[in-house]
């Protein structure tokens, strides 16, 4: 996982950091989410319905 200095980060930050990845960092990153955090395996099982369209 691509690591983020520690500080309290704003939306700003966040975006910063988001576009300095790259795709393959950016997948790593959500699937730990994805992995470790029930509210983000919701979020997409919301927005996507399916992940079936990947």
């Amino acid at each position: 996982m691509h690591k983020m200095t520690p500080q309290k980060i704003n939306l700003t930050h966040l975006k910063q950091y988001l576009k300095s990845c790259s795709p393959e960092e950016l997948i790593s990153d959500i699937a730990e989410l994805f992995k470790k955090f029930p509210s983000v395996k919701d979020y997409y099982q919301v927005s996507n319905g399916t992940l079936e369209k990947l």
